[in-house]
């Protein structure tokens, strides 16, 4: 039995039938991670916590197709005086991935040796759950009172 080709339309009579609020909508967001940002505007917190900074567009800026660029990577890039090489990694010391200062910054040659890391401090975190110095509540850790 054959379908009936109004009750499948393709998706450009499929958005008039269903109104003027999807008309013209693709099914694809055309490979673009976030919304659209304002043009020009300086910075922003990505969905990941990281800054980023407006850099511009086109040849000869360092910013990427959308423009921006994460500000570690600029203060990575002013330090080192080149971009990441492929696999490179910038490292926030104390965590905070807004604190972009260079001594809070540490440039890992490859993701592995990020890994190992972030890898290190959670075995000296259990190392101090061991011996008291953190405490688990059952919903979450904190530092025990001391005497």
């Amino acid at each position: 039995m054959l379908l009936d080709r109004q009750d499948h339309p393709c998706r450009a009579c499929s958005n008039k039938r269903n109104g003027i609020k999807k008309r013209g909508v693709s099914a694809w967001n055309s490979g673009k991670r976030y919304s659209i940002r304002e043009v020009g505007k300086t910075s922003y917190v990505d969905t990941f916590g990281y800054r980023q900074v407006w850099c511009g567009r086109g040849e000869g800026s360092l910013g990427r197709k959308d423009g921006y660029r994460p500000e570690h990577h600029l203060v990575m890039y002013e330090s080192i005086g080149r971009f990441l090489e492929k696999g490179e990694v910038v490292h926030h010391i104390n965590g905070n991935k807004l604190d972009n200062r260079i001594e809070n910054l540490h440039l890992f040659s490859s993701v592995s040796k990020h890994r190992q890391a972030h890898n290190s401090l959670e075995d000296i975190a259990m190392e101090l759950v061991k011996q008291g110095v953190i405490v688990f509540d059952g919903s979450k850790y904190y530092l025990a009172e001391r005497e």
